[in-house]
């Protein structure tokens, strides 16, 4: 025969440990984001970059290497 097995609850949260709790936790989703920020606006420049590098090397394949670039 099968036993149902029973899966514990957590004993519930006082309120005001979980309000103790809110201020730091909004402050670390804060402190994330500040940290995205700069990052999302490096890829930004990289992505430019790497478009900029890509036609570069077009041109430079059809003015000197004789041809149509064949994208891989």
């Amino acid at each position: 025969m099968a036993h149902a097995t029973r899966i514990p609850q957590p004993p519930p949260v006082d309120l005001a440990f979980q309000a103790a709790l809110d201020g730091p936790a909004a402050f670390a989703r804060a402190l994330i984001e500040v940290q995205q920020a700069p990052l999302q606006a490096l890829f930004a420049w990289q992505c430019s970059l790497a478009a900029i590098q890509q036609e570069l090397w077009d041109e430079w394949v059809c003015r000197f290497a004789g041809g149509v670039p064949i994208d891989a």
